[in-house]
């Protein structure tokens, strides 16, 4: 007879088999949102870029290493992917007028249009989702998601 530690060892990776089915799925659906973008500006930013522009928007104007740090990158590679973004025409570098040597970087008009985009299309994704549950269910998964995050 199998014992209780057992069955509850056998649960709980049940569990985590049928998590990893969710979350597989929760991805599917998250890819296919961001391959439908492909095709425009947002389609065309490398992943570092994407958490560059993302972060700016969240933040607002940074200098360099406020960009690297967080993002755990080398500030070398934070600033190439700054090039690249000023380039793109989606973010700008702008020195301070109390210390020239601080480079603050943000987002251009352009850059935050592009942001606002995909953040819509994944809010869709996010409100498809929720529709789907009662208002009871929502707010429950809302906080057992943000435990599972804190905890994680």
């Amino acid at each position: 007879m199998p014992s209780k530690t057992g069955a509850k060892s056998t649960d709980t990776e049940q569990r985590v088999a049928e998590l990893y089915k969710h979350i597989d799925q929760l991805m599917y659906h998250y890819t296919a949102i961001q391959s439908d973008s492909l095709d425009t500006p947002w389609g065309t930013l490398s992943h570092q870029e994407c958490k560059v522009v993302k972060m700016l928007e969240q933040e607002g104007s940074c200098i360099m290493r406020q960009i690297a740090e967080p993002l755990g990158l080398a500030l070398s590679t934070a600033t190439g992917i700054v090039d690249r973004l000023v380039h793109k025409n989606l973010v700008h570098r702008e020195r301070s007028d109390e210390d020239r040597r601080i480079v603050k970087v943000g987002l251009t008009d352009e850059g935050r249009a592009i942001y606002e985009a995909d953040k819509k299309r994944f809010m869709d994704l996010c409100r498809g989702m929720l529709n789907s549950l009662t208002d009871r269910e929502q707010i429950s998964y809302l906080s057992l998601t943000q435990k599972i995050i804190k905890n994680g």
